[in-house]
């Protein structure tokens, strides 16, 4: 079952690799600037949804690993602040609308951790493995754009361990649980890929009335 998984991970990151090599969106002013302040949206509430979920699993390992990232993950959204206001020369993010796709995105895994803690398991598979396995090259373009990547680099670099992690915690799960956090692994990139849709969208907008 460990196998089908590993396959719902690769099939994510292929779909993230084939939406950035048709639009390299990250590699678009305000394209990018609206991906930082949907990623601050987001990440506004990851701590508080693991400690939900921390607090509420039963496998004490998933419990130990959860409240433990807690702390790991306190002031990630920060970092996206922090490279939105770079790239937008000081505007306030709060400024900037929460798309509906993104809070869609959250309240999604808010509503489906309340119910079932491992929820928040698969968003975590979803997330790390996109950060792991595909920033490599928005990263590389950003740095040639000189662009700020506060975000991006955290948790490209973090990441690469945090995914091995993740799938020894995925192969104590019963077949199950693994199948309920694959459904949910789906569902967190196929929302994901929603948010990055309505940033290059956003962009095209704002290309249209300049």
């Amino acid at each position: 079952m460990i196998e089908k998984t590993i396959k719902t991970i690769e099939n994510g990151v292929a779909q993230f690799e084939e939406l950035y090599e048709k639009h390299h969106f990250m590699e678009d002013k305000d394209a990018y600037a609206a991906w930082c302040a949907q990623t601050y949206y987001y990440t506004l509430h990851t701590c508080r949804l693991l400690e939900m979920a921390g607090n509420n699993v039963e496998n004490p390992k998933l419990k130990e690993t959860f409240l433990a990232h807690v702390e790991e993950e306190k002031g990630h959204e920060y970092l996206a602040k922090k490279d939105y206001r770079e790239m937008t020369e000081n505007k306030k993010v709060e400024d900037f609308p929460e798309f509906p796709e993104t809070h869609h995105f959250w309240s999604y895994i808010e509503s489906e951790t309340d119910k079932n803690p491992l929820a928040i398991f698969g968003y975590a598979i979803a997330l790390e493995n996109l950060a792991a396995k595909s920033a490599k090259a928005p990263l590389e373009a950003l740095v040639k754009l000189n662009w700020p990547i506060a975000f991006i680099k955290e948790h490209y670099e973090v990441d690469q361990e945090h995914t091995e992690i993740i799938i020894e915690l995925a192969k104590t799960l019963t077949d199950s649980e693994r199948e309920y956090v694959n459904g949910i692994v789906e569902t967190v990139f196929e929302n994901y890929f929603s948010i990055c849709h309505a940033c290059i969208s956003y962009s095209s907008s704002q290309k249209a009335v300049a």
